[in-house]
């Protein structure tokens, strides 16, 4: 599997694509963060035209909700095709003469086509094609297209479309950026250059040995998270970590990507992500740990910090459609590893089941200690049906350090969750009473 240290010729490329929407961060620059991305994504999904991107052997890497509702394919489909799948007989000599004419370096428009639905049945659109140059060659096609109605005014508005992708980028402050594994090259736009504080020039050559850009504190589990996509281990890529800005500051990004295409052997080509500037967010999560809501002997959220962001997350939850999954957990047989070595070791006991419950999460839920030996968690995004997927993944990190044999004793948790049901009017606390209930259950399961 290609793994990031054998890959360190880089340079990026923009492409709106590869962008997971999930709320993280604390406070007023949590929210003004979620809001951008809700912006985003809310216009593509909006969008009444038919939007797609192509790399210029015309392989699909994106296209918009009303791009699959009008085609009638499925997102799988489209992985697997090319733009030439979807052309109408009558018109692929067009497009491949279209093709040759924009790789021949020809500004071209507006294209007036008939592309096939999944059922067969021919449908005719107009729309313009913008395209994207490295150094003068086409690397990408965005094509936004609207069908033909024979009314005229739909027509004109197609290049406003356009004009709203690119502001939605803008006003979410994403930098977006790809990377084509077999050549070593990646791309960005000028967004992700910017945001470090260069050109897109200037940042070329640095972007070449992008690991350096990377706190050195932060570049192991940044080269972890992302080996750990490449292998298919975790269904996409996300990170928070520093970078070094050209005035030498660093700052924090929200670095997301995904593979969207492998070879027949399940190697990755291609990674598509974007990056977002959390800076701001990051101090206000200090602010918090300043206002005594976190815990002193595990850092985590304590109670108190913990409903105040959970609460906030289910009202996002609430509008957006988000799906919240809350895990109730408790320290088996404290008392006894208390009585027969020590509350000091108790304590460490209760740290090391932190360390362990907090990388079971993505950094974007929050796990907290609620007090003594128990722990919440609010999984932000969690599919249904996961509350299996997600216990036995928790037993499974426990299993794995107890094998290691570093504590004289047994360290396991018992566990429960509750899923939040937005339509129903419950609360975080109702949802942590259920899940605590459910944990009890597993804990006399296990006395028995």
């Amino acid at each position: 599997m290609t793994s990031i240290d054998d890959q360190k010729d880089a340079k990026y490329h923009s492409h709106e694509n590869a962008i997971r929407y999930t709320h993280t961060g604390d406070d007023q620059a949590n929210m003004a963060s979620h809001c951008h991305e809700q912006l985003f994504a809310e216009i593509l999904n909006d969008i009444r035209e038919l939007v797609h991107c192509v790399t210029s052997e015309g392989r699909f890497v994106f296209v918009n909700s009303a791009w699959l509702e009008t085609m009638g394919y499925s997102q799988e489909d489209v992985a697997t095709m090319s733009f030439l799948d979807i052309v109408h007989d009558d018109s692929l000599e067009q497009h491949k003469n279209l093709f040759k004419r924009l790789m021949a370096g020809e500004k071209i428009d507006r294209v007036v086509t008939t592309l096939v639905k999944k059922s067969g049945m021919p449908i005719r659109v107009r729309g313009t094609n913008a395209c994207f140059y490295d150094q003068d060659k086409l690397v990408g096609v965005r094509g936004v297209f609207r069908r033909v109605t024979g009314r005229k005014g739909a027509i004109e508005q197609l290049p406003e479309a356009c004009v709203r992708l690119d502001l939605a980028m803008k006003g979410a402050d994403l930098g977006v950026w790809d990377w084509n594994i077999p050549s070593g090259k990646t791309f960005s736009d000028p967004r992700w250059a910017t945001m470090l504080g260069y050109s897109l020039e200037e940042i070329e050559p640095k972007v070449r040995e992008w690991e350096q850009l990377i706190h050195p504190d932060d570049l192991q589990r940044v080269t972890e998270r992302l080996n750990d996509h490449l292998a298919a281990r975790t269904p996409y890529y996300e990170s928070e970590h520093r970078v070094l800005t050209k005035s030498g500051e660093w700052r924090w990004v929200l670095d997301r990507g995904k593979v969207f295409e492998r070879d027949v052997e399940g190697k990755p080509i291609r990674v598509t992500g974007t990056h977002l500037d959390i800076t701001e967010r990051k101090r206000a999560e200090q602010i918090l740990r300043e206002l005594s809501l976190t815990d002193d002997l595990t850092s985590l959220r304590n109670r108190r910090g913990f409903l105040m962001l959970a609460k906030q997350h289910l009202k996002l939850a609430r509008r957006g459609g988000g799906k919240l999954l809350v895990v109730y957990a408790d320290v088996d047989g404290l008392k006894q590893i208390n009585d027969k070595f020590g509350h000091a070791e108790g304590s460490l006991a209760i740290a090391k089941a932190a360390e362990l419950l907090q990388h079971c999460f993505r950094d974007t839920d929050i796990v907290a200690r609620l007090g003594g030996d128990e722990f919440a968690v609010l999984a932000i995004e969690a599919e249904e049906g996961s509350e299996e997927k997600v216990l036995k993944r928790i037993e499974k990190r426990f299993e794995d350090f107890n094998k290691l044999k570093q504590r004289s004793y047994y360290l396991s948790l018992s566990v429960g969750s509750a899923r939040a049901n937005l339509g129903s009017g419950e609360t975080i606390e109702s949802l942590l009473s259920i899940a605590d209930s459910r944990m009890y259950d597993d804990k006399r399961k296990k006395s028995k």
